[in-house]
């Protein structure tokens, strides 16, 4: 049950995470919410600026995504 609590505790990280990145997850949420139609790769520049913030700041908490 030792993976379990690690999921748990990695759980729990994701609140700040999410705080860490809001500026650029306001973005990809903006660029998302401007699309009509959203096609395949509409908002992919801002959904990578998101996923490497949100990569570097798991590794500055010691976490995994």
């Amino acid at each position: 049950m030792d993976s379990v609590s690690k999921a748990k505790n990695r759980i729990h990280k994701y609140p700040v995470l999410f705080i860490e990145c809001r500026n650029e997850g306001k973005l990809y949420a903006a660029c998302i919410a401007s699309k009509q139609d959203i096609q395949f790769n509409a908002c992919v520049n801002e959904f990578r600026n998101f996923k490497n913030c949100l990569m570097k700041s798991a590794i500055k908490l010691g976490t995994k995504l």
